[in-house]
């Protein structure tokens, strides 16, 4: 989740394959928040190990746009 003028449809799908993981782009969808200001992005990524998916957390909150990963 971050802010909806920052493009999160976008950024997170390069934020993740930047961290080397295969993003699933037909798997985006993105839900505002009831007042618009905050976007919901989810995708899918393959992880194969534990470490891919603390990578793939890594590299989203190291944004300063992104606030919140589920």
């Amino acid at each position: 989740m971050g802010p909806a003028a920052a493009g999160l449809d976008r950024l997170v799908p390069e934020l993740l394959a930047g961290a080397g993981l295969a993003v699933q782009q037909e798997s985006l969808t993105v839900r505002p928040s009831r007042a618009g200001n905050y976007v919901s992005v989810t995708v899918s990524f393959a992880a194969v190990s534990r470490a891919d998916y603390e990578a793939a957390h890594e590299a989203l909150r190291a944004h300063p746009d992104v606030k919140w990963t589920l």
